[in-house]
Parts: C-alpha cells; structure tokens; sequence
C-alpha cells in the first residue's frame, strides 16, 4: 500500500560532540530545550488522500448500520439487503441480470485496500448498489423501497460531510458541478 515516494528521507550530514567545529555522523546535537515534532514519514498528499478515506470509510459504516425509520425490533434493517454479495440461493438469476454486482463488503474492502483512487470512484459504487437493486427488483417491492431509504440516509450523511467540507475539498471539479445539481435518478 505504501511506496518509496511516499516517504521522505533526510541526507544532510548531522554534527555532534560538544564542539561546535566537529563533524561526526549519525547523532544530531539539540540547541534547544524543546522537544522536536517527529517526521511522521508522509508527504502531505497522502495524508490529504487518508482524510477522505477515513471519511467514505465512517460514512460506509453510518450507512451500513441503518436500520431505518418505522421498524420493529423483529424487521431486519434496510441496509441489511446491501451488506454483503447476494446469495445465489436466494436469488438464483441475480447475476445473469446483474453484470455489476456491488455491497458494502465489498466496498469496505475496496476502501481499505486503496482501491479507490478518489471519491468519485466510491460515490459510483454506491450509486451502483442503487441502480442494481432497481434493475433486479421491482418497484414496490420492499427491498427496493429499504434500498430507497437507505440512498436517501446516504444522500443525507453526504450532505453533512460536504458540508463540514471534508470531501468537496478533495474532490474533482466534475463531482461539484453533480452536487449542485443534487442526487441523480436513474
């Protein structure tokens, strides 16, 4: 995950020793009482890149844990449809119809392996997990209604995010220009 140019690398000669003229290697020799800041090793941009990762990584968790509005305790949660690869058992033509198939697992696993170069890449998974559910199920049908008010929690969260700007300032011109116009149908 991490490679060279990633790191930076101090190659000035250090002196030491008490004398002011000597020229040893290896040790520096502290002018002040105050402790340094350590180097943590990354140069800016990555740690850029981290912020909006830990942001789509929290809100992917926000999003997954919903349960949604009106339910009893026995009623899975509306997420719960989402979380993980369906199951062929359970819908044995899922994959004939849907060529793209897209969870939240999957997602998480994409996130943490740094698979998305950019917001934009996550932002059209989980507009991917939508447009599957409304291909493959039928409008009225309960999961595509959980699936409704889950984008919407979504949208919402999102909202919040752009709002605390901690994903618009790393995103693309293109992303701002959807956001004014405000979520998509499909």
């Amino acid at each position: 995950m991490f490679s060279r140019s990633n790191f930076r690398v101090n190659t000035t000669p250090k002196k030491t020793g008490s004398d002011p003229d000597s020229q040893g290697e290896g040790l520096s020799v502290r002018t002040s009482k105050r402790k340094r800041k350590h180097n943590s090793g990354f140069d800016e941009p990555a740690s850029q890149t981290n912020n909006w990762m830990k942001a789509a990584a929290s809100l992917l968790l926000r999003v997954a844990r919903f349960k949604g509005s009106a339910r009893d305790k026995n009623e899975i949660p509306a997420a719960e449809w989402f979380t993980f690869p369906v199951d062929p058992m359970d819908a044995p033509d899922y994959y004939t119809v849907i060529q793209q198939p897209m969870d939240f697992s999957t997602m998480r696993k994409k996130l943490e392996t740094g698979q998305y170069s950019c917001f934009e890449e996550f932002q059209s998974d989980m507009d991917l997990i939508r447009s599957n559910c409304h291909l493959y199920n039928s409008e009225g049908t309960r999961v595509r209604r959980d699936c409704d008010e889950v984008m919407s929690f979504y949208h919402s969260e999102l909202l919040k995010l752009q709002g605390k700007q901690v994903l618009t300032q790393y995103s693309s011109p293109m992303k701002k220009l959807k956001e004014d116009k405000g979520p998509q149908k499909l």
